[in-house]
């Protein structure tokens, strides 16, 4: 069993910092990496952790526009 939070239960914005993060550390890897393979595979984790990024800020924008809409 795993001692660690569920990240799955974090803010939303403290999970985009985190995989902000993830995805940044994976691109540093990515370029010393020598084996081309492994370099396109390390690339696209880092690819998925900025998609996850991006969904998670998107998602943020438009539930953060909904209520300044109702508070109006």
């Amino acid at each position: 069993m795993s001692t660690e939070p569920d990240i799955r239960s974090w803010p939303a914005s403290q999970r985009s910092e985190h995989y902000q993060e993830l995805a940044t550390k994976l691109r540093r890897i990515a370029e010393a990496e020598k084996v081309p393979e492994l370099r396109a595979q390390i690339l696209a984790l880092a690819r998925q952790y900025q998609e996850l990024v991006t969904g998670l800020r998107t998602k943020r924008r438009l539930v953060g526009g909904a209520q300044k809409e109702n508070v109006e």
